[in-house]
């Protein structure tokens, strides 16, 4: 004669099992979109700080050069900036003008957390700007997302962040 066995079947259902897995997704795809938008506001505060340690190399360059900000050479123009580098013709070496010029004061100029090469498109992640004078200048970045603060450094300037500048 058989015993009767007194234990039940241990082990989980299908319907159980994929119950489990759909809570762990649903959980999984909240953090990923809680953790991209960390990352999102981090290149930013970054962009925001590299745009800070330029400012000072660009006051340090204006000290030791009679006070005059460093204009672009290639051409004479008003703007210095990666952002106009392949939209006005005549801009292209105007970022590594910008890197020669503060050389003394900086190891090497902010590349964008995104980015591995200076920038040469338009809408750069940086812009600066300074009077054919060299007199004054801003200094602004075009954030990813929303980014709030900065300063007012002229009208029209959209989207643009503006990190520094005095402008007259």
């Amino acid at each position: 004669m058989r015993q009767k066995s007194n234990h039940k079947n241990s082990g989980f259902t299908l319907i159980e099992l994929l119950v489990v897995i759909s809570v762990i997704g649903f959980l999984a795809s909240i953090i990923l979109v809680s953790l991209n938008g960390a990352r999102l506001k981090a290149r930013n505060s970054r962009r925001v700080a590299d745009l800070h340690q330029l400012q000072n190399a660009l006051e340090l360059y204006y000290d030791a050069n009679n006070g005059v900000y460093p204009r672009y050479d290639g051409g004479g123009s008003v703007n210095c900036s990666g952002s106009w580098a392949t939209y006005y013709p005549g801009y292209e070496g105007c970022w590594t003008d910008l890197q020669t010029k503060l050389a003394p004061y900086t190891s090497k100029l902010p590349l964008d957390p995104l980015s591995t090469s200076p920038p040469t498109y338009f809408p750069s992640p940086y812009h600066y700007r300074t009077q054919k004078s060299g007199q004054s200048y801003y200094l602004l970045m075009w954030p990813e997302g929303s980014y709030p603060g900065g300063e007012d450094c002229y009208d029209g300037a959209g989207n643009w962040y503006c990190v520094g500048m005095n402008w007259q």
